[in-house]
């Protein structure tokens, strides 16, 4: 009895000192980045660099997200593909992305993405990441440019230390295991901020001049894979299940912003007994 009391009181006095020890914080940025996959370090990075200050949020304990798990980028007109003199143009690029997706695919995002992905490129190879262009099938241009080393590593993995080596240089404040919970508006309804919260109980109010969300991934949600991309989450399942759940559509979506069209990336997989999926 009394070992079970002692113990008893030694959780109790854990517990008050892990709470003693949380906080409510209030801080401010110029630029607030959500998420720290590819796309929210290379926001922060780019931020950063011409001068801005920028807490980047990452709710799960490393930076990369999905993108760790990436090959290459796609790209037209790049500097490899130029000295590989590649005939194809950014015109007829579009049109092939256009016409493979049946034309019901956003044409002003498309024409966007293909415009500025040689520029992409370019940035990243500023930043100290290689590339090796190559054709993903004989019928297919060369527009495929696999990530062949940074520092020793390479692929999804190689670029990801590229930007975090470049965030920390340029001085972005990353917070890890700390996600976001919902945005910040102000009486206008102008998005002014999110609030956050870690797995130490701390919590954080950041005020910002801009909130960019790079986090809408939710292929580990079975719920919003069926009411949103529409498909059996029991047959359509995640390949690199880490906590997509859709969190910055929902903060958006909360805050007033419309839910438009939902796209992903589907390939084929295979599982039963002894096959991982």
């Amino acid at each position: 009895m009394y070992a079970k009391l002692t113990l008893s009181a030694a959780f109790v006095a854990l517990a008050f000192s892990h709470n003693a020890l949380a906080a409510d914080h209030n801080l401010s940025a110029d630029i607030l980045v959500v998420g720290a996959g590819s796309a929210g370090l290379t926001a922060a990075v780019q931020a950063a660099e011409k001068g801005k200050k920028v807490i980047l949020l990452e709710k799960n304990l490393g930076v990369g997200g999905s993108s760790q798990f990436a090959e290459g980028l796609f790209a037209v007109g790049s500097e490899w593909n130029r000295l590989r003199s590649d005939p194809l143009t950014k015109e007829e690029a579009f049109k092939t992305l256009m016409e493979k997706h049946g034309y019901v695919i956003d044409a002003a995002k498309t024409k966007d993405y293909v415009e500025g992905s040689a520029e992409n490129i370019s940035w990243l190879a500023g930043h100290g990441i290689k590339f090796e262009v190559v054709r993903m099938t004989p019928w297919e241009a060369a527009t495929w440019h696999v990530i062949s080393d940074y520092k020793g590593t390479n692929h999804g993995a190689g670029l990801i230390k590229g930007l975090k080596d470049a965030a920390d240089k340029a001085g972005v404040e990353t917070k890890l295991g700390t996600p976001a919970t919902e945005l910040i508006l102000n009486k206008e309804g102008t998005v002014v901020g999110a609030k956050a919260a870690d797995k130490k109980g701390n919590t954080y109010t950041i005020s910002a001049k801009a909130v960019i969300l790079a986090t809408g991934g939710f292929g580990d949600d079975p719920q919003k894979v069926k009411n949103w991309a529409h498909r059996d989450p029991e047959g359509w399942k995640s390949s690199v299940p880490i906590g997509k759940t859709g969190d910055g559509i929902v903060m958006a979506t909360k805050a007033g912003a419309a839910m438009g069209n939902v796209s992903f990336v589907q390939h084929l997989g295979t599982e039963g007994k002894g096959i991982k999926f």
